[in-house]
């Protein structure tokens, strides 16, 4: 407890979760879509029950493997 007042576990995580989705965004704005999947992929672990948030990352992730598949069978051709 800090200041006589404790933190509420359920605002840590949501504190968390949307740090790990901006940090997520800014790898996929410059790219890097590796690491873009990796950190959509830890920040679903934080809150399973944050249904709102959660389906932005599974959307999110999935256009990141999109992109990544769609880069992938373009040096085939």
């Amino acid at each position: 407890m800090k200041g006589g007042f404790s933190i509420d576990p359920y605002f840590q995580r949501a504190k968390l979760l949307a740090q790990k989705k901006d940090e997520g965004n800014e790898l996929f704005k410059s790219s890097n879509w590796s690491a873009a999947y990796d950190v959509y992929s830890e920040a679903l672990k934080i809150d399973p029950c944050n249904k709102f948030t959660n389906a932005k990352l599974y959307l999110n992730r999935a256009i990141v493997a999109a992109k990544v598949r769609g880069k992938k069978s373009r040096h085939f051709l």
